[in-house]
Parts: C-alpha cells; sequence; structure tokens
C-alpha cells in the first residue's frame, strides 16, 4: 500500500508539471516567430502573471504580436544529434525500469497465489518467498518512478527531454502525448534530436518514424 500510494502521489505531481510544460511549449511556439533565440528558461518565469508577463516582454524587446502566425509554420526537421546531455541513465531509462519493474511484481504475485492454491505445503514458497520479492519489486518500481520524475525534472531544465507520455509503449495506447514541446525532444539511445524547442506536438506516428531514421542515421556514421 505505501509503495502504491508513494507511486500515486508522484505521478499526480507529475500530471500536473506536464500541464505547466505544455502551457510553456505552446507559449513558445506562439512567440518563436518572432523571437527565433527564445528559449523556455527565460519564459517560463514570467507565465505567471499577464502583468509580469507584459512587463517582461516590453523590457527584453520580445513582440507578443508574433502569435498571430501561431499554427501557421511547419515544422522543418533533419536529422542531428546532441552531445551536450547530462550524464547518468536517461528520463526514458528510468520509466523502462519502472515498468519492467512493476510488471516483474505483477507476474510474481500472480505466481504465488497459484502456487499457494496447490494446497498449504506451497504456502511457504507462495506467501514467506514469493509476495515479499512481488511487494520489494513493487516498491523497486515506486523508487524509480520518484528517480524518473527527478531525471525529467534535471533534463527539462538543460534544455531538453528523452520521454514523451506513453502507455507502456504500447502502439495501440490512446495515451501517447508530446508535452515537452518546449524544448528539444531527443531519442535517449542516440541522443538524436527527434523535434526542436516550439514545435507542434509530434503523432505517435511522425515520433517514431523520426526515431527510426536517427538511429539509422547514426549506425551509418563513421
Amino acid at each position: 500500500m505505501g509503495a502504491a500510494a508513494l507511486a500515486a502521489g508522484v505521478t499526480w505531481v507529475a500530471i500536473v508539471a506536464d500541464g505547466r510544460r505544455r502551457l510553456e511549449g505552446e507559449a513558445l511556439r506562439a512567440l518563436r516567430a518572432s523571437s527565433p533565440s527564445l528559449t523556455t528558461a527565460e519564459l517560463a518565469p514570467h507565465l505567471r502573471s499577464i502583468d509580469d508577463f507584459d512587463a517582461w516582454a516590453v523590457r527584453h524587446g520580445v513582440p507578443t504580436d508574433g502569435a498571430q502566425s501561431y499554427g501557421a509554420m511547419e515544422d522543418a526537421w533533419e536529422p542531428s544529434f546532441r552531445t551536450d546531455v547530462l550524464p547518468g541513465r536517461s528520463a526514458q531509462w528510468w520509466k523502462d525500469a519502472v515498468l519492467v519493474a512493476v510488471l516483474g511484481g505483477a507476474v510474481v504475485a500472480l505466481a504465488s497465489i497459484a502456487v499457494v492454491n496447490l494446497g498449504p505445503q506451497w504456502w511457504a514458497w507462495g506467501w514467506g518467498i514469493g509476495m515479499p520479492i512481488a511487494l520489494a519489486l513493487f516498491f523497486a518500481g515506486a523508487l524509480m518512478r520518484i528517480a524518473a520524475e527527478v531525471r525529467v525534472r534535471r533534463e527539462y531544465r538543460a534544455g531538453y527531454a528523452t520521454t514523451v507520455m506513453d502507455m507502456c509503449g504500447l502502439s495501440s495506447s490512446p495515451l501517447f502525448a508530446d508535452v515537452f514541446t518546449g524544448v528539444d525532444l531527443l531519442d535517449a539511445s542516440t541522443g538524436g534530436v527527434v523535434a526542436a524547442a516550439g514545435r507542434r506536438p509530434l503523432s505517435r506516428e511522425m515520433f517514431i518514424d523520426r526515431v527510426d531514421t536517427l538511429r539509422r542515421a547514426r549506425v551509418v556514421q563513421p
């Protein structure tokens, strides 16, 4: 129960943060037409109030009429790679690890229940060994969920993201969402730029196609 509550709390915080990041990405895209060098790091602190934003825009000479071309530009893209990524495991790696831990815990728990149903002589194996392992995997998953969110925040502050909102990476999932449009979206395994900051949110198909292109391009590089 503790692991579930912990994971639920972290997930709720992440959902709220994703909403803020969506807003920052949309604002950046609206202003990029008139201020191509503008970044989310510069813009985000001034989106908390209209008065603060207006005063900041005047001080820094950021034209706010760039929103007139909002949604009118097509996102040009060519394969490119970033080398200034943070050291350590990416946010996507941590999210994959969470999935492995949770699925592993579920499999072990179900197997333990099946073993217990074989008879009392198997209870020690099911309740004494299997269930503790399942609970440990669930708890590890909750801790890794925290690590994933910490890494997401660090990457976002560094100007990029390596993950999207996606339910288990399944091609039929309706929960795919590119929520980090205010920063560059990278392929975690190659460092390739899947899409630049200030973009329209990517569709699942476009995301998969670009990741495949980047990985092929990385393979053929000398």
